[in-house]
């Protein structure tokens, strides 16, 4: 018997075309969709990328973000004085509030009363510092690079698109950039204590010496190498802040002079430091004049309400000390090497080969204090005064008769700068 087959057939397969063609459809779609957002993504990383390139230190936000054992209290220099300098190269040493700020070639380190504080790699090739308001500006002349601190550690890490020339900070701490420009001499960026610009000043031909901003923050001051009449001169550009406009609110000319270096006193006075003398401008602008000096400039030194100026004779025989509140001046000529000042606000501190002359505010003498005769820059702040040499940084006291007692052990023949005969 045949046996019967049951199995049922296999159906032969149907397509439907439509349908493919919708899924082929969708699906190119959605690989277009994502390669959209790929581009996308890596636009937009590329220009966060060039954002805080150009605004910030990635570096130094790299290393904050890791802690501050990394930039803080820790490095090759010491905890205690003295601070041994080996190997590094000193830069300078100034005041910021109660603290003193060493600058070298690689790093920065606050003391505060003896102690060690804040300490950093500035990474800059020609750091450059400027303080007030207890905020430390530290720039890169000549590079991009800019930072703000203070004892309690970093504010800010932030860099310009053109190179910087100079900067200042101010006492309510807003601050200013100078920098190049491709179609101008310089302009002048200013910055809110937050961070916020608020004005841009461009300098069509003038070259920018200096800026600086008054003590409450109305003012911005700009000093600028100028020609009248084919006559050197330095023109000086006062700008209202709270006005936001470029327009200069008064502009002043101290004709045959070259602008050095630019001050604004906590009395509202603005002092222009020339080759030939300072420029002296009253608070509302109406009047100006100029403190003038003879021998060639050799070294300014300015305070929150004076201007020293030390000048020198052709061989350098001896030194005038010019002191300028704005309303007087007085002078005191020092025989042998000036070194370095410092005013701690009671007396003016004058550093010779190995001793320290103390003058009291109208520069007479009033007492020495020895040193080491490497030592080649002060700083007095308080009750003491900081010496820096090559190799080291120490302290003592600012009183002659306590520092008698313990001062650092003196080498060769005693040089102190001395009053000279009248």
């Amino acid at each position: 018997m045949k046996k019967e087959n049951n199995t049922p057939e296999k159906q032969a397969k149907t397509y439907d075309i439509e349908e493919y063609r919708r899924k082929k459809q969708r699906k190119k779609w959605r690989n277009r969709l994502i390669t959209g957002l790929t581009v996308v993504v890596i636009l937009v990383g590329v220009a966060v990328g060039i954002y805080f390139y150009q605004n910030y230190d990635l570096q130094g936000l790299m290393e904050s973000a890791k802690g501050s054992s990394d930039s803080e209290g820790t490095g090759t220099l010491s905890q205690s004085f003295p601070v041994s300098l080996t190997g590094i190269t000193p830069l300078s040493i100034s005041q910021s509030g109660d603290n003193l700020v060493l600058l070298t070639n690689e790093e920065e380190m606050l003391y505060s009363g003896g102690n060690a504080g804040h300490h950093f790699n500035h990474r800059f090739t020609n750091p450059v510092v400027r303080q007030a308001g207890g905020r430390i500006l530290t720039y890169d002349r000549g590079g991009y690079g800019y930072r703000i601190d203070s004892g309690s550690g970093l504010h800010l890490n932030s860099r310009m698109e053109n190179t910087i020339l100079t900067g200042t900070i101010s006492e309510k701490r807003s601050y200013a950039i100078v920098t190049k420009e491709a179609r101008y001499a310089g302009s002048v960026t200013v910055y809110s204590k937050g961070n916020e610009e608020i004005l841009k000043w461009y300098s069509a031909s003038e070259q920018i010496a200096d800026v600086a901003i008054s003590p409450d923050d109305r003012y911005l001051a700009v000093a600028c190498v100028g020609f009248e009449g084919g006559v050197l001169s330095s023109k000086l550009y006062v700008i209202d802040l709270k006005r936001q406009s470029e327009e200069a609110k008064a502009v002043i000319t101290f004709s045959g002079a070259l602008p050095v270096a630019l001050d604004y006193k906590k009395n509202g006075q603005i002092h222009l430091v020339t080759d030939v003398g300072v420029g002296i401008v009253s608070k509302d602008f109406s009047s100006q004049r100029t403190a003038a000096y003879a021998n060639g400039l050799y070294q300014y030194h300015f305070t929150n309400d004076r201007t020293y100026v030390l000048t020198t004779d052709t061989n350098s025989v001896s030194c005038s000390i010019l002191m300028t509140d704005g309303e007087t001046e007085k002078v005191a000529t020092l025989k042998g090497e000036v070194l370095d000042v410092s005013d701690n606000g009671k007396n003016l501190f004058v550093l010779g080969k190995s001793v320290i002359t103390v003058l009291d505010r109208e520069l007479s003498a009033t007492g020495t204090l020895k040193v080491s005769n490497d030592v080649y820059g002060i700083e007095a702040i308080g009750g003491s005064v900081y010496l820096l040499s090559s190799n080291s940084l120490d302290v003592m006291s600012a009183d002659p008769e306590k520092a008698e007692e313990s001062s650092p052990a003196s080498e060769g023949e005693n040089s102190a700068p001395q009053p000279a005969a009248s």
